[in-house]
């Protein structure tokens, strides 16, 4: 089966593209904020995974994200025809050193707490970082409820500005960087846009904590709860993004492919799974 992923340069315009280096470039507010740890796991140091949903709408944009969103998904409609269906997306973002990549895993709403649930597609933009700062992403052929081990998938390797978008039920990951880093102090910044036919926002809570699919802040003004406040979403108003003409030409980029995903080894009795089946979702895909 062909990898349902594809990835274009020059999709994403200009002024889109430095409005997401203003506000996750590597030392942005948006990361000291969410406590976030750029070095070891790759999360908020207080919650793990966290990300934010907005709701699509025709209507007037509440924050500068909700344009970029909307071009995304303009972008990505005619390659996932189910993204007509889509009524939500969901964002998150990462700010990773060159050799940390990221586990093996489904998209899914909060996690997968209480079953999985996904979105229709995912997109990634590469924010910033050169080309040779990280790994590329590796999308698979392999959904959750296969009784086999996937056979194939392909590599999508990070350039500033590239996107890339895949259905968002098949198992994917980020690769490390190979050798050591010619700049150790670059980042590979990603930004993470899910689009949902339906996912639940989850309020904010007394402790003020980030968490999975929190609805954004007004923009406003600075948000406070639980002794923490929050000022980096401040950037997000609708005129914090100039006006400008969204027509782009997408430039297709052809994925890497790969035949073979699956390296054999002994997983030994405790394991669970015979060869060549599935493992539980929990046991292999997870930290």
């Amino acid at each position: 089966a062909a990898v349902p992923v594809c990835a274009f340069d020059s999709a994403v315009p200009d002024v889109m593209l430095e409005h997401l280096r203003k506000v996750f470039w590597a030392d942005a507010a948006f990361w000291r904020e969410h406590r976030y740890s750029n070095l070891a796991r790759c999360s908020s140091e207080d919650v793990g995974y966290f990300s934010y949903t907005h709701p699509l709408s025709d209507g007037p944009c509440a924050t500068s994200l909700d344009r970029i969103i909307r071009h995304l998904l303009e972008v990505a409609t005619p390659h996932f025809p189910a993204l007509r269906e889509a009524r939500y997306a969901e964002w998150w973002a990462h700010c990773r050193p060159h050799p940390s990549g990221h586990q093996m895993h489904f998209d899914s709403d909060d996690e997968g707490i209480g079953g999985a649930r996904h979105p229709i597609c995912s997109c990634v933009t590469y924010v910033d970082g050169a080309e040779d700062v990280g790994g590329p992403t590796l999308v698979t052929t392999q959904r959750l409820g296969d009784r086999a081990l996937g056979a194939s998938g392909c590599l999508v390797y990070p350039r500033p500005g590239r996107l890339t978008i895949f259905d968002a039920t098949v198992l994917h990951g980020v690769l490390p960087g190979r050798g050591p880093p010619r700049q150790p102090e670059a980042r590979r910044v990603t930004w993470m846009v899910a689009f949902w036919r339906d996912i639940a926002v989850r309020p904010w809570g007394g402790d003020g904590l980030p968490g999975s699919s929190r609805p954004l802040p007004d923009p406003s003004s600075p948000f406070s709860s639980g002794g923490r406040t929050y000022t980096w979403h401040q950037d997000l108003r609708p005129d914090d993004l100039p006006a400008s003409p969204t027509k782009v030409a997408p430039r297709a980029v052809a994925p890497t492919a790969l035949p073979r995903i699956w390296e054999p080894v002994d997983l030994g009795a405790e394991q669970g799974a015979a060869a060549g089946e599935l493992p539980e979702y929990s046991a292999c895909f997870q930290f």
